[in-house]
């Protein structure tokens, strides 16, 4: 496991004024807002929204995909293959979420 260096999850998302209005807290665990996601028009609402939602999930996505990767590697070392690109790609956006952008050349 890797240290990590964000606020422990779970995040709530918590609507602003209304679900309509477009304007989206995210909160730790502790109820201290982290970010703020808003967009006041049209289509812009329900993405602003779905984006909300996706960086709620975001430190039990990390977890998850952390496990999932750990148990790749360990049923490799017990002859079960996975395909190599999967796993560097899990890698990969495991170091961006720790480090920011990750080199994908």
């Amino acid at each position: 496991m890797t240290e990590k260096q964000w606020t422990e999850g779970p995040w709530k998302l918590r609507p602003e004024f209304s679900e309509d209005h477009g304007q989206y807290s995210i909160e730790g665990a502790d109820g201290i807002e982290l970010t703020r996601v808003e967009a006041w028009m049209g289509k812009h609402r329900e993405e602003s929204r779905a984006n909300a939602r996706l960086i709620a999930a975001a430190p039990e996505l990390y977890e998850a995909l952390e496990d999932i990767v750990q148990t790749m590697r360990a049923q490799q070392r017990n002859g079960i293959y996975w395909d190599p690109q999967t796993v560097e790609a899990a890698d990969a956006a495991l170091l961006r979420a720790r480090n920011g952008e990750a080199d994908h050349g």
